[in-house]
């Protein structure tokens, strides 16, 4: 008895260090609301993330219209149903990102897709939110280095 109360000890020493550690790690880094703009509904999704270290995607619509969604240097969202993302506005997803710095985030080479693998065109503006349809003679310019050399360069920087 004597020795199963000495091991009964130690699982909960090495449980409680588990959930200190992991919740440690969790708390370092930051989340970040990729947002969406669009006038179609959206059957799937793949950006670039640009800036920090993504460790992990959750919530948003993806999540509420039942997507798969991989998240790292490429981020990829689609339903094995063939479910949509509603046409409108809102959270996409949440990124959680090593860093606790987000102002060099950015995200690059999106491509959305519509029902029946449809290319959608779509932009991203002021690089956290993914954009179809609407007028895009009037899209808003976005501010940043558009210098390709160097290393805070914006690829989605028109002035």
């Amino acid at each position: 008895m004597q020795q199963l109360m000495s091991f009964y000890g130690k699982l909960k020493f090495s449980c409680l260090f588990a959930i200190f550690f992991i919740s440690s790690s969790l708390l370092q880094g930051a989340q970040v609301d990729i947002l969406y703009s669009s006038d179609q509904d959206i059957a799937g999704f793949q950006f670039n993330v640009n800036g920090v270290t993504v460790q992990s995607a959750s919530g948003g619509a993806a999540a509420s219209n039942g997507f798969m969604v991989t998240a790292g240097s490429v981020t990829l969202g689609f339903s094995f149903t063939g479910a949509t993302i509603p046409a409108g506005d809102g959270v996409l997803t949440t990124l959680t990102v090593s860093e606790d710095d987000v102002s060099d985030m950015c995200l690059s080479n999106l491509v959305l897709s519509g029902s029946g693998g449809v290319t959608l065109e779509s932009d991203v503006v002021n690089c956290l939110t993914v954009s179809t349809g609407g007028d895009d003679d009037t899209s808003s310019p976005v501010s940043g280095c558009m210098d390709a050399s160097a290393c805070n360069h914006n690829v989605d920087a028109t002035e």
